[in-house]
């Protein structure tokens, strides 16, 4: 089976980080330099300097590009002891870039997921591990008049889901997948809240960048081949991610270029474990499916829960006495996808259908609208664990249903596109996400649509679709019957 580095994993004990950034792997065995070259390198027996610019694995789950690409330098010398200046750090360290981290629900399905079954696939305590960035979300100055397709440099650039108003083209800066276009301070915070939520508080490290600055306060960047910074690995977040920092930029002052040069290459800090890579959940850019165990995300769901102390909400939902419907309310307005345009005539004739059925009567049903930008993580959560259905649309609102009771319903509506003048088409991009869910009956509403309403003044196609709402009060109608009469 030829190597593959995008569905790859590594385990390595004591890797190091230079000043530079780049991570070294120490070792003078050369059953293991072997292994490297003939296994992952495959280039025989040239000399292991020449691996440095081949990546073996990706850091980042959802595949984009190059961006998270891993590249190890192999240094034939022994690692630096413990007795020397430099740091080890002895707990477990995952290594991630970041993606979509500005919305909770991406941030648990596209990044949590596959860290989770990373530690289960190599036994790893929940408890004895931490999380290491490798990106700033705060990337470089992105004041409202500034370039964000690092336009300059094609090799940086990424394809996002949005026009870019200073190209008129889907190109951004490849670290704008970090955060995703959402706003940047929330990526921070939800990031590192999220994080700590999996790791009960531990502290969560992140690689930071500091401009080089002579004593003239001139930046040495332009110098620099590849645009290196010095780095630096820290508690999180990084000086330039610190929105309550008046001192955000921090830079680092040398004499000279020379001073700089000698710096670059010295090992900063070892840690004794290190995970990285995507293994056996992975999302590959313009596949129609990815990889998905349910194993992976019952163990997400569990993990969350039970640090929250909130698994008691979804055992002992048998014995509430109310039945929550939920329903995600997304403004019309929103630049991240389609949402359901005919919300209020939905929930007006959804409440008119269940007060007519006498037998339904008897039972106290609620109809939730839910927004999720006025809620707390924590909030959020406790929320879902008590939402018996779930009506919304593709995207990551219906990641929620990750925390909801057992046997609940997701009434999963699509994504829908203008083709032309009174034409358009919808599909559902993620269904097979939530078919991986066994405590969740998943329902596609694609058939629930009748009309879509085009956005004015999009420079994408999406259309909000027009649900027939008879048949989807119909709909919720036949579940309750079948789970409570």
């Amino acid at each position: 089976m030829e190597y593959n580095p995008i569905i790859s994993s590594f385990y390595f004990e004591n890797l190091c980080i230079t000043k530079k950034g780049e991570f070294t792997f120490h070792t003078k065995d050369q059953h293991v330099i072997n292994f490297l070259q003939n296994h992952i390198y495959k280039k025989g027996n040239e000399l292991i300097s020449n691996f440095d610019n081949i990546p073996i694995s990706f850091t980042q789950n959802w595949i984009n590009g190059d961006r998270g690409a891993f590249k190890l330098k192999i240094v034939n010398d022994e690692i630096p002891t413990e007795n020397s200046r430099v740091k080890f750090v002895e707990k477990t360290v995952l290594l991630m870039n970041r993606y979509a981290s500005g919305n909770v629900g991406h941030f648990l399905v596209d990044n949590l997921a596959g860290s989770i079954e990373l530690f289960k696939k190599y036994n790893i305590p929940l408890n004895d591990w931490m999380f290491l960035y490798l990106d700033e979300i705060n990337y470089k100055d992105l004041s409202p008049n500034k370039d964000m397709s690092c336009s300059h440099n094609e090799k940086e650039q990424s394809t996002l889901l949005a026009i870019n108003p200073f190209t008129g083209k889907q190109l951004f800066c490849k670290e704008e997948m970090s955060s995703y276009l959402y706003d940047k301070k929330l990526s921070v915070t939800f990031s590192l809240l999220l994080s700590q939520i999996i790791t009960k508080n531990t502290p969560i490290l992140q690689k930071c960048n500091y401009d080089i600055l002579d004593n003239l306060q001139n930046s040495l960047q332009n110098n620099l081949q590849n645009n290196l910074f010095l780095t630096n690995v820290e508690r999180a977040p990084c000086p330039r991610d610190d929105f309550y920092n008046k001192n955000r930029n921090k830079n680092i002052f040398v004499k000279d270029y020379n001073e700089f040069l000698q710096k670059e290459n010295e090992i900063q800090i070892c840690f004794k474990k290190v995970i990285f890579g995507t293994g056996d959940r992975h999302f590959v850019e313009n596949k129609e499916k990815s990889k998905f165990r349910e194993i992976t995300l019952l163990n997400l769901r569990k993990t969350i829960l039970k640090n929250l102390n909130l698994y008691k909400n979804i055992k002992n939902s048998k014995n509430r006495k109310t039945i929550n419907i939920g329903i995600h309310v997304k403004s019309l307005n929103s630049k991240h996808g389609s949402t359901i345009y005919n919300l209020e005539n939905l929930i007006k004739t959804l409440q008119e259908t269940l007060q007519k059925n006498v037998k339904l009567q008897k039972i106290e049903i609620k109809i939730i609208p839910i927004i999720l930008e006025k809620l707390t993580i924590l909030e959020q959560v406790n929320l879902f664990t008590k939402i018996d259905i779930f009506i919304t649309t593709p995207g990551s609102a219906s990641y929620y249903s990750l925390f909801m009771p057992e046997n609940s319903h997701l009434i999963y509506t699509p994504v829908c596109i203008t083709k032309k003048e009174n034409d358009f088409y919808c599909f559902q991009p993620t269904i097979h996400v939530h078919f991986t869910m066994s405590h969740l009956q998943v329902i596609d509403g694609l058939y629930l649509v009748e009309s879509c309403k085009e956005r004015k003044n999009q420079q994408l196609q999406w259309c909000d679709a027009v649900l027939n709402v008879e048949r989807t009060s119909q709909l919720v109608l036949s579940i309750l019957k079948m789970k409570f009469i």
